[in-house]
This record gives C-alpha cells, structure tokens and sequence, in this order.
C-alpha cells in the first residue's frame, strides 16, 4: 500500500523544484549573457575569427575576418576553408584538418589565402576545437593575424644577411665582429685562414684567447677606447699569424650601434701591410741613394711639370738658384728675351728626343749666367709626359775664354796678314804648319 506524502513534504518538495528552475534560469541567463559577451568579443575583435564544421566549412567569422580578405558574409559562410587557400596550399590543409581535429589545438600554422581582389596574404593561425559532453566534435574556434609584412621583411633580412655574408666572405682581408665584452661573434674566411683556426674554435674567443699577452693588451686598450663614443679607429699594429710570423697590420675598425643608437659591439678589418712595409723601405732605400748619387753630381739637375714649375732639384740646382726655387716658373729665372719655352716644346709634346739649349739664367746671387741645358721628357704609365728632366752647366766661364780666344786668333791673323817679314810655324819634323802672308811668298 502506498503511502501518501504529507502536505509539508509536498510543500517541501515544490519549494526545492523552484529553487532547481530558479537556478536553471540563472544558469541559462548566464550562458546567454556570455554567448552574448562572446559574440561581441569576437565580432569587434582585432584579430581574424573563424569557426569551421567537422568537414571544414565555415559556420562563423568575425567582422575583422571579412574586411581582411575583402569578402561579403554570404560569400563565405558554408563554403569550404580550402576555397579561400591559394592551390599550392589546399592539400596541405586537407592533409592536416584531420590531425587538427584529433589533436585538437594548433598554435602557429601558416596558410596563403586568396583575398577577393585577387591579392595573396598569408596568415598564422592559433586555434582549439570544442567537443560535447560525450567528447564528439563539435566546431573550431580559430584566430589570425596577417603576417605578410613580417614575412617580407623576414626574407628581406635573410637576403640582406645572406648578400652581406657573401660579401663578407668576398673581402679578402680579415674581417671580425664582437660584441661589447670584446669576444668574437663572427668573422669571414680570411680571418679564420689567417689565424688557422676554425670558427668553432673562434667564436666567443676574447682577443686575449688567440693572441700573446703583449699583442692582446694592446688590442684590447684600443677596444675600450672605441667603445666610449660612436667613432671610428685606425691603427698600426703587429699580429701573430698561423705561422707563428709577425705580421705589420693596420686595423680599421668602427662601432655597431643597435636602433636606440646604443653601441652593441664593433666591426673591423685587419691589413696586413708586411710586404708593403718592405716595399716602402726598399723604395725609400734606393730614392735616398739615387738622391745622394744626384746631388753627387756637380751639374745642375731640375724637374718641371707640364706648366714649367720646378718641383724638384738636386743640391747643386739648390745651390744655383736657391732653396726657394721649388714652386717656381723657369721663366723667372730668365735674363733678358729669349726662346727657350719654344725651343724645348717638343720634351713637352712627348719627344723621346734629348734636346740641347743655352740660356742665360739668372743665379741667386742676382748674377747673369749661360747654362748650358740638356732636356728629356718625363712620362707616366699611359706615356703622356707629366714634365720634364734637365740637367745644366754653366758655360759662362768657357763662352768667355771661347771668345777671347776667337778674339785673339782674329788679331793674330791681322798681324800677320799685315807682317812684312815671312813668319813660320813648324813641327818638330820640320814641316810647315802656317805662314803668314809674306812668309808664303819665299821659296821652300
């Protein structure tokens, strides 16, 4: 026989129906209110929305979605996410949909898509699915951002690097960067050859890893003093090569600066200038010995340019015209009218030919001189003359004695044209050498 409940557990039990709807009421005011909050999220949200069916067709995207790729919402809504990839990139999606699906969460995944005016973009998407209470799949939920721009300027960078690393390696001097601790983050070939060691022995080396004590505190006190301001540095300096040999070096060295303009390290380059030393020294040896072979010589020696400006001369050119002759047209030291300019023009032109000239010239002393100038052009690699080369002697003393001689023979000649006695002058063999005008009148 069943027993009847009570009036109060009647009463009991319809006070505990209302609490249960009263809270189910609650419970489904709460679910719409955050349907609602979640519907305006993700309609003003910033980042691409979309939700995929279990065949991956769209059940919703979100405002942002649909003013990224320029489509209309009927346009989109049931068609497939693969419709929206470009072609090379639908199969990967088919491919991976399922694994999506079963795995359920994807962070980071790259697609090409199609925008309505034709346009590629490509985006990175992060996303989870949503499963019922009894596990089964229900829809995606999935954001993107556009990563076209970052992907440009992504590959720029690496083509940037990659053309400055082939560049790099194309210097042949050694080249090194390092960071504000003073160690190495990278170099080229060069400098791993001439060190001879490989870069994983090199990397993260402080200069005093790779180099005597000596050598090391003296690159690493140039090192600090870069590092003070933004600047540039230039040095001569001595490094030990693979071989053991010191190396005469010059380094060039200058700061690397980060965006804020904030030093981050430095890059340099080392020259080995160790043949060129001993070139120079061999060159500066045998110009030191041709200058005291030339200023040996007692005649004069000048150089002139193309514009007849003396640029260089020996100590008895010094000596002739002074030590402030350097700089000075030739002409200036011309006496008197004269057509020397014209006469050595063809040494000017390029004739190989040495050409003879007098000329009177004015000393340092202020007195007028006769030099007597041998000229020879002066030419560069191409064979276009740079000048000219001359040396002189100063003929003033023998044109004297020359023409008091003439002066003499001519008054001899008068005399004895004028003699009335027979003159004779005679070898010691006894014939005759000359007579005078008398003396050629008598019988042998």
């Amino acid at each position: 026989m069943t027993v009847k409940p009570t009036y109060e557990e009647l009463e009991k039990r319809v006070q505990e129906l209302e609490k249960i709807e009263s809270e189910h009421k609650y419970s489904r005011e709460a679910l719409q209110e955050s349907e609602s909050l979640f519907k305006v999220l993700y309609e003003k949200a910033q980042l691409g929305y979309q939700s995929l069916d279990e065949n991956g067709h769209f059940l919703v995207v979100n405002q942002t979605w649909l003013d990224t790729l320029g489509y209309t919402r009927e346009e989109v809504i049931g068609k497939s996410f693969a419709d929206f990839l470009h072609p090379d990139w639908r199969d990967h999606f088919k491919e991976n949909f399922p694994r999506f699906k079963s795995i359920g969460e994807v962070l980071g995944v790259e697609f090409e898509m199609v925008k309505k005016n034709g346009n590629l973009i490509l985006v990175s998407f992060n996303g989870k699915i949503s499963r019922d209470i009894k596990g089964t799949f229900q829809q995606t939920h999935c954001v993107f951002h556009d990563i076209t721009e970052r992907k440009q300027a992504e590959i720029a960078l690496k083509e940037s690097e990659q053309f400055l690393q082939s560049l790099l390696e194309s210097i042949p001097l050694p080249v090194f960067y390092k960071n504000v601790e003073g160690r190495y983050k990278g170099f080229n070939n060069a400098f791993e050859t001439f060190f001879g060691r490989p870069k994983s022995e090199l990397i993260g080396c402080s200069v005093f890893d790779i180099n005597p004590p000596e050598l090391a505190r003296i690159y690493h006190a140039k090192d600090i003093e870069l590092f003070k301001k933004i600047s540039t540095q230039v040095y001569d300096s001595q490094v030990t090569n693979a071989y053991g040999e010191l190396r005469d070096v010059v380094f060039h060295k200058a700061t690397l600066t980060n965006t804020s303009g904030a030093i981050t390290g430095l890059v340099g380059a080392i020259m080995d200038v160790t043949e060129l030393k001993r070139v120079e020294a061999h060159i500066k040896a045998l110009s030191l010995r041709h200058e005291a072979m030339l200023d040996a010589v007692p005649e004069i020696i000048m150089e002139v340019d193309t514009n007849k400006i003396y640029t260089w001369a020996n100590a008895a050119g010094l000596e002739f015209f002074g030590k402030d002759v350097l700089g000075k047209e030739a002409a200036f030291f011309f006496e008197g009218e004269q057509d020397t300019y014209s006469a050595v023009q063809p040494v000017f032109n390029g004739q190989d030919d040495i050409i003879y000239v007098e000329s009177w010239q004015r000393r340092k002393d202020g007195e007028k001189r006769l030099l007597a100038w041998w000229c020879r052009a002066l030419k560069d690699e191409r064979g276009q003359a740079t000048g000219a080369l001359s040396s002189a002697r100063d003929i003033t003393e023998r044109k004297r004695i020359e023409e008091e001689l003439r002066k003499s023979e001519d008054t001899f000649r008068t005399l004895s044209f004028l003699a009335p006695s027979g003159i004779y002058l005679c070898k010691s063999n006894g014939h005759c050498q000359y007579a005078t005008r008398a003396g050629a009148k008598w019988p042998d």
